[in-house]
């Protein structure tokens, strides 16, 4: 789950670097995201049996609840995903749509994520080969 953290507030960082029209990655980056669960809603459709129904449910909502800021002086906040909880961003390289950030969190060892940015409004991030989608909540 850490990865997956990790991997979310990346994703969002080089979206929002690498499509938002600023010309500064960093700026581009600077909001709060959510992680977008449509996917992860589509997978449930199919689930059988009351408590696989549950279990799922109870997935999507603590998705639902992850929230990524990146603040304007480098600093981010995580709600939601413990035991992340903030720390510090940066964003390392930039190539076009994509570009290579490192967070570190207060409580956890630093971490390089792979983000591109979807749209102005949309970025994914990439870790051990497992891609999360975030969405633009507000700038």
């Amino acid at each position: 789950m850490n990865t997956f953290v990790r991997c979310l507030a990346l994703s969002s960082l080089v979206a929002v670097m690498s499509g938002c029209g600023h010309q500064d990655p960093q700026q581009a980056l600077i909001g709060s995201w959510g992680v977008d669960v449509t996917a992860v809603e589509d997978a449930g459709a199919s689930l059988n049996g009351e408590m696989a129904k549950r279990m799922y449910a109870k997935r999507l909502e603590a998705m639902r609840a992850i929230r990524l800021t990146f603040g304007a002086g480098g600093e981010f906040e995580c709600v939601g995903f413990p035991p992340f909880t903030g720390g510090t961003y940066s964003v390392d390289q930039v190539e076009g749509r994509a570009a290579k950030v490192t967070i570190v969190d207060r409580s956890q060892p630093p971490m390089t994520f792979a983000v591109e940015l979807l749209s102005a409004d949309q970025m994914s991030m990439t870790s051990d080969d497992k891609v999360l989608s975030f969405n633009l909540l507000r700038r």
